[in-house]
């Protein structure tokens, strides 16, 4: 490591755990044609920081990288001369670009509601059904995984194949007890494919499966599994509104912000006719 450099380092780090002085921010690491690189500008590498021999060669990779950077920068912009207009069109583009989606993006978050009427909702589910169809099995139900040493383990076998309402609190007081996993589920749609990847035996046709079966019972050297369904939705079918929901939300949220966006820009573009801040030649 250059001498100079590891000086430097030094000092960088013996100040890692204090806020430099005005002084010390002022200090100049390193120098490349007119380009320079201040002790200022490694602050987040001081917090960092802690002197170990990792964190100063931490702080070397960075000079090294800079300095080499802005040499590769400066090779560039001489042997790119005639390049220049061109890269200068694409700065020009990208910052406006970049100005444009900003501006947008404050005028939509300030402007626009994100607030959706449930009946709204219901009607582009209706009026788009068909970009709304399952792509997997859905189920409504409970998991249990449970010790296969747990007390009274085939009443709670028995309960959920015939599971009822009032069931639900027997259920969840032995659970509490005994189970290792209790997942209620009975109120809304889950994945079926994510219940089976809970299971220690895997089911080949989820499909099929449904079709015949209300409950699942299977164990291990440790523990039994059982999964209760109560209702499910194969895959195909329309999606159901409260599993949907999410999905439309944002589909209309995407529809009024192009609206919105292209009144605003349809408003800007008028207005500024008007005022004469802009000419368009017929």
């Amino acid at each position: 490591m250059n001498i100079s450099l590891f000086c430097i380092l030094l000092i960088l780090s013996s100040i890692s755990c204090v806020s430099p002085s005005n002084e010390e921010n002022k200090e100049l690491v390193a120098k490349v044609h007119g380009k320079e690189l201040y002790l200022k500008d490694l602050s987040t590498l001081m917090v960092t920081s802690s002197g170990s021999v990792d964190s100063l060669l931490i702080m070397e990779n960075y000079i090294r990288k800079w300095v080499t950077d802005e040499l590769v920068v400066t090779h560039a912009e001489h042997n790119l001369s005639n390049k220049q207009p061109e890269i200068d069109a694409l700065v020009n583009a990208y910052r406006d670009a970049l100005l444009k989606y900003r501006y947008q993006e404050m005028l939509v978050k300030t402007k626009l509601s994100p607030q959706i009427s449930e009946e709204d909702m219901k009607s582009h589910l209706a009026d788009h059904s068909s970009d709304f169809l399952l792509d997997r099995n859905l189920i409504k139900g409970l998991f249990l995984k449970i010790p296969k040493d747990a007390p009274n383990l085939n009443d709670i076998e028995k309960t959920l194949k015939s599971f009822e309402e009032e069931d639900i609190e027997k259920i969840e007081k032995y659970s509490l007890q005994y189970a290792v996993k209790y997942e209620y589920f009975y109120d809304r749609w889950i994945d079926f494919g994510d219940v089976i990847n809970k299971l220690p035996t895997k089911i080949d046709n989820p499909t099929r499966y449904l079709k015949n079966n209300r409950s699942i019972n299977i164990e291990d050297s440790s523990y039994v599994y059982l999964v209760s369904i109560n209702e499910f939705l194969l895959k195909g079918a329309l999606e159901p509104f409260e599993y949907a929901k999410p999905k439309i939300h944002e589909a209309l949220i995407n529809e009024r912000r192009i609206v919105f966006l292209r009144d605003f820009e349809n408003e800007l573009y008028n207005q500024a006719i008007l005022s004469g801040d802009a000419y368009v030649s017929e």
